[in-house]
């Protein structure tokens, strides 16, 4: 048993913290200046590296992330155990001594060093990648509470990750004999990547790479452009209402749109419908749900959210239930350029893709 393992145990004979309710007990640090610092379970901290001095100005970015698990403390006695140095103002304090169990979340950086074929440089200097890897920590340790933002690649409703945001799209498994890495999930479907097997660049600023997802619940992928049009899942159409069969809460199957590897395959016409629907609000839902470095203004999730919203209130709609004026306030319009289609022409043919899987527009 290690060290660390061994005060855990023994503070787990007489540990203050009630583990089991978060809102009940909180672990507590004093920052150089004396003001206190309060962690909760399902956290996450911010921790100075081993090797760096705790108090030394540090960017965020260059710290150790660990997601707080259990906390357990007893008043400070003296122990031949090495523990990070007390500040001034901790030595003031009859605070109990604090120790925490932590997962680890790993750097792109390290996880190329165990994994063959993963690619550190596709990743953005904000992402980490969460981990089973446990340790025991000094509270004293801990710089400051983070969040780090869970960024579920196959859910249509993923909130946004603003700019500059820590997140993870990644399981790292560490307690089998050989290293696993999971891709984050919201829904049981298979994990497939795209036609091309490579995983989201969140560098690759090629017009030709953005991805576009099929919402369908049995699918929730996406696709690069450039593999579609590869693969032959396209068709000689501009119609874009085609788009709005494909729906993110049913897996009705659609018409046939195209056939396997058919680029001569022909597009049915869009029905009509006595329906009266805002013009904006249709042509909003009609677009292409895509993703990709190539266009910033979407961010790093894309814009499935939003045309996902948009497209449930064209279905209540034809449902009888009346849209509200106000749906224009619910997301930026300005956010997903109405003419997407048109901008992106100069990267290839004029065309509507589909699904490799379910074949339905995409």
């Amino acid at each position: 048993m290690g060290t660390d393992e061994a005060v855990w145990q023994f503070l787990g004979s007489a540990f203050l913290l009630d583990t089991g309710n978060p809102n009940k007990h909180l672990g507590k640090v004093l920052d150089d200046e004396g003001q206190p610092v309060v962690f909760s379970l399902g956290q996450t901290a911010a921790i100075f590296p081993s090797k760096i001095k705790v108090g030394t100005q540090l960017p965020l970015r260059k710290h150790w992330f660990g997601k707080i698990l259990a906390i357990r403390a007893r008043t400070w006695q003296p122990s031949k155990k090495v523990k990070p140095a007390r500040t001034p103002a901790q030595k003031e304090t009859q605070d109990p001594d604090v120790w925490v169990k932590i997962n680890w979340f790993y750097s792109p950086t390290d996880v190329s060093k165990k994994i063959p074929g993963f690619q550190a440089r596709h990743c953005s200097e904000f992402e980490r990648i969460y981990s089973d890897h446990s340790d025991i920590v000094s509270a004293l340790t801990f710089e400051a509470p983070i969040q780090v933002l869970k960024f579920c690649e196959d859910d249509p409703d993923q909130n946004d990750i603003p700019d500059s945001s820590f997140f993870y799209r990644y399981f790292l498994k560490t307690s089998s004999k050989k290293y696993e890495l999971l891709v984050m999930q919201s829904s049981e479907h298979p994990e497939d990547l795209c036609l091309c097997h490579c995983p989201y660049n969140l560098r690759d600023t090629d017009l030709l790479r953005v991805m576009h997802m099929c919402p369908r619940p049995s699918c929730r992928r996406f696709y690069h452009r450039s593999c579609l049009l590869e693969f032959g899942y396209w068709g000689p159409t501009t119609d874009p209402f085609l788009r709005l069969l494909s729906c993110p809460d049913t897996d009705q199957a659609p018409s046939q749109l195209l056939s396997h590897k058919a680029r001569s395959a022909t597009f049915p016409s869009s029905t009509t419908t006595d329906v009266q629907l805002p013009h904006d609000l249709l042509t909003f839902a009609a677009q292409p749900i895509v993703r990709g470095a190539a266009l910033p203004a979407l961010g790093i999730t894309g814009n499935a959210r939003d045309i996902v919203y948009a497209r449930r209130l064209v279905y209540a709609a034809c449902q009888g239930i009346t849209v509200p004026d106000s749906w224009h306030d619910d997301f930026d319009l300005a956010s997903v350029p109405v003419d997407f289609c048109l901008r992106v022409e100069e990267t290839g043919e004029s065309c509507m893709f589909a699904c490799p899987n379910c074949r339905g527009p995409i």
